[in-house]
């Protein structure tokens, strides 16, 4: 649901929606997915997901960027583990809580508070972001996380 700048929060939402954020430096390449087919065509925003596995972990992709908005209907808490960013900043309603991400970086997003993907300033309509993801009711750590994301983007790269 895409919200306005003068959201007030809820009692249970955070004005910084990232739990925690860390850089990792295990090697791993990009999905050898072709994008094209599963963003079409243009350089509109799109976030598409595609390739869960049995355990829940998926593929999540962003083109050009996403509006502020919640996703009240998903669990709480995803954990990515970004294996393309063309420049984007993560962040929530909070002043300063835009962060930059790159690929390798692993993090901790509550979905139930306003939060947004946009790209970073000079940076052209059209990029894109991809990265492993894992949805959970709670948050869990990045020990427990990057294991099964690691073997998820390992099958594709």
């Amino acid at each position: 649901m895409d919200l306005r700048r003068d959201h007030q929060l809820t009692g249970d939402q955070r004005g910084d929606p990232v739990i925690w954020k860390s850089a990792i430096t295990c090697a791993f390449s990009p999905p050898s997915v072709d994008l094209a087919p599963i963003f079409g065509e243009g350089k509109s925003r799109r976030l598409q997901t595609w390739g869960h596995d049995e355990s829940g972990v998926h593929w999540i992709g962003v083109r050009t960027g996403t509006p502020l908005h919640i996703d009240p209907k998903y669990a709480r808490y995803t954990h990515q583990l970004v294996v393309r960013c063309d420049g984007f900043e993560l962040g929530g309603l909070a002043y300063g809580s835009r962060r930059r991400l790159l690929t390798g970086d692993l993090f901790c997003l509550d979905t139930h508070s306003p939060h947004e993907l946009v790209r970073a300033s000079g940076v052209s309509a059209g990029a894109m972001y991809v990265a492993a993801s894992l949805d959970s009711d709670e948050p869990m750590g990045a020990s427990d996380v990057l294991p099964v994301l690691h073997r998820f983007v390992r099958r594709y790269g």
